[in-house]
């Protein structure tokens, strides 16, 4: 059963935004061709992700100076549960939640991936398990990771274009 959570005015007006997006996009439409066609929605090449890139989903509490706006994890919540409520294929969650963590850890990872992320020219996925990721300099524009991850949700093993977490 859903918990109703109390909305400000701005969370109304994203709910909006996005619901409105979601029915000119019909992202539904690409998770269902994937399923017809039995294979998985690539984040890379999804249209759907790409749209959710651009109007800026990927960067709802990304801090404005990375290109984000600025917003709340409540914000990042509201968002992710409307775009699943609309099936929009990709790693919204995973990229929602790691963008929210990289916001709060100031550093040279995070002013390196948060712009990438909120730009949606990357996605993030979150690895569980393993023998665990490295990471590179990220300060020298290095942001390769290295290892091996057991559980990666949001990861795509056939694209590079994304930072595990």
């Amino acid at each position: 059963m859903p918990v109703p959570i109390a909305l400000n005015d701005a969370q109304r007006m994203l709910v909006d935004s996005l619901t409105a997006w979601a029915e000119r996009a019909r992202p539904i439409d690409e998770v269902r061709r994937a399923a017809d066609a039995g294979v998985p929605v690539s984040p890379a090449a999804s249209p759907a992700w790409r749209g959710a890139a651009e109007i800026g989903v990927p960067g709802i509490c990304v801090p404005e100076r990375f290109g984000g706006a600025d917003g709340l994890v409540a914000d990042v919540v509201v968002g992710v549960a409307t775009l699943a409520g609309a099936l929009t294929p990709g790693p919204v969650a995973s990229t929602a939640a790691v963008t929210a963590l990289l916001a709060c850890c100031p550093g040279p990872v995070a002013e390196a991936v948060l712009p990438v992320l909120a730009e949606g020219r990357a996605y993030a996925a979150i690895a569980l398990g393993g023998a665990g990721v490295y990471g590179s300099d990220a300060s020298a524009g290095d942001l390769r990771a290295d290892g091996g991850a057991g559980l990666a949700a949001g990861a795509d093993k056939s694209d590079r274009s994304h930072v595990v977490l």
